[in-house]
């Protein structure tokens, strides 16, 4: 399911339809991935043309609606692995999500027994085509982020700080904080202030979203992936980052750093 609000034509926007997943695992931290997806029913396609100023890295989600019914969501390689004492690291390469596709690195240091971690991740990505198969448009970027994480000793709380460049090529700074509940349920909103100026950004002057993450197997599934619902008041370029389907911070949450550290990745989405 997306949904899109402050479309100027029309308050809400949405898509839903059918998607279907899977990942081989061939030892040692490689593992092969992909995702497709079907839409079915909504009016998400009817959005108008983005008037953005900045390069179109996620307005156009209208476009992408309207000619990738059916369409190729990822398909990447990737290793995740313990790298030292302490420091695990991610690798991928392929169509990395919906709209961009190139090679993402990251590395983690996540001390053991201890409620924060810090990371950087370095990405180099190109714009997807619109149908969502195996072309690209002709936008290419360098991106990444050094992040601090930290589990807050306060009602279950958490917060990231992140501190880099977005897709737009912008520089700039993402606030996030959420609650995790013992059901597994996230929380959560963040705030992205960049060096892009209110007036070039358009509507909504910066970015900004709420979302709710809920565990797959609170509905009965075998999975450790969780369904995301996002909220932003308007869709914009500007602080806008890439989506891969494993940062670190999530794969190793739940103990399940010891078990990477003994060579399983099986707990990946």
């Amino acid at each position: 399911l997306a949904v899109a609000l402050g479309d100027p034509s029309r308050t809400l926007r949405w898509q839903g339809g059918a998607a279907a997943s899977a990942r081989v695992e061939l030892g040692d931290g490689w593992a092969l991935a992909g995702s497709v997806q079907q839409a079915l029913l909504g009016n998400l396609s009817g959005g108008l043309p983005s008037d953005s100023v900045l390069p179109h890295v996620r307005s156009d989600y209208a476009e992408y609606a309207r000619q990738g019914k059916t369409a190729l969501g990822t398909l990447y390689a990737e290793r995740i692995w313990n790298a030292g004492p302490d420091l695990f690291a991610r690798a991928s390469a392929g169509y990395l999500e919906p709209m961009f596709g190139g090679v993402s690195a990251e590395l983690l240091w996540r001390p053991r027994q201890r409620g924060f971690a810090l990371g950087l991740d370095l990405n180099w990505v190109a714009q997807r085509d619109y149908d969502q198969k195996l072309g690209f448009l002709g936008y290419s970027v360098a991106t990444g982020h050094v992040s601090a994480y930290a589990d807050l000793p306060v009602w279950n709380l958490y917060g990231v700080l992140r501190a880099g460049r977005y897709l737009a090529g912008d520089w700039g700074t993402t606030i996030e904080l959420g609650r995790r509940f013992e059901s597994g349920i996230e929380v959560g909103g963040f705030a992205t202030f960049t060096n892009v100026s209110a007036a070039r950004f358009g509507e909504g002057s910066f970015d900004k979203g709420l979302y709710v993450r809920v565990p797959l197997e609170l509905f009965g599934l075998q999975s450790r992936g969780r369904g995301t619902a996002l909220i932003r008041p308007v869709q914009r370029d500007g602080g806008q980052m890439l989506a891969v389907d494993n940062p670190l911070w999530e794969v190793t949450r739940d103990g399940r750093a010891e078990a990477l550290r003994r060579g399983s990745t099986a707990f990946a989405r």
